[in-house]
């Protein structure tokens, strides 16, 4: 997969990209059929007041079939596990 990172109100660290990137390998067997390089993720952290909006895009394919889903918290790494969670439901429903 090819990750693009962006960061409103907060930088990115290579901690919160290894977290993020770690915890999409569990999904790795949801692509079935697809080569790692047809995966492209998109993934928008904003900080807003007190809570973090995570924001990502999945691009599969090379028709581009787009995925979109976003969650938020008032902890980073929890908005992270509830929107890898809402990705894994989008794509067992697929």
């Amino acid at each position: 997969m090819k990750f693009n990172f962006v960061g409103q109100g907060l930088e990115i660290t290579d901690a919160i990209k290894g977290y993020i990137e770690k915890k999409f390998q569990r999904l790795d067997r949801l692509f079935k059929g697809l080569k790692k390089e047809e995966i492209e993720v998109h993934i928008s952290v904003k900080k807003e007041r007190a809570e973090y909006r995570i924001e990502v895009d999945i691009f599969v394919g090379q028709k581009g079939e787009k995925i979109h889903v976003w969650d938020g918290d008032s902890d980073l790494y929890t908005a992270v596990d509830k929107v890898i969670d809402q990705v894994e439901r989008v794509l067992v429903k697929d």
